[in-house]
């Protein structure tokens, strides 16, 4: 499998961010991983660094959440733009119909991240 050059994850808690890089690492050592903590560092993370094959979505961040993101993400052109899910603790009906509106989302995943959903991503990224 071709992998990915790099994942950006954003989310404002240390503890998942580092349990996602964690995960990350031990099972695709060959990836880079990025962490910013909210979607305005994302968007900053963007204009200066190539772009991510993958970008995990937090919803709920301070300073700039993930739909405020998305909000100013959508507007900007991306020649070759990264895959975007959503990783988040919410279940609330509203944030995934929200969630499915953003043409960008491709996924709506539940905290923790899980190796399954990691490589469903990969794979998806492989058929592009």
């Amino acid at each position: 499998m071709e992998k990915p050059s790099t994942i950006l994850l954003v989310d404002d808690d240390e503890t998942t961010n580092f349990y996602n890089e964690l995960l990350i690492r031990q099972h695709f050592p060959k990836l880079e991983v990025a962490i910013v903590t909210n979607g305005q560092k994302a968007l900053n993370y963007l204009q200066k660094h190539p772009y991510p094959k993958i970008i995990l979505l937090d919803i709920n961040m301070p300073v700039m959440d993930g739909f405020e993101f998305l909000e100013i993400y959508q507007q900007q052109n991306h020649s070759d733009p990264p895959l975007i899910a959503m990783l988040t603790t919410s279940l609330n009906p509203d944030d995934i119909k929200l969630a499915d509106a953003y043409p960008q989302i491709k996924k709506f995943l539940s905290k923790p991240l899980q190796i399954t959903d990691l490589k469903a991503l990969l794979e998806s990224i492989k058929s592009k």
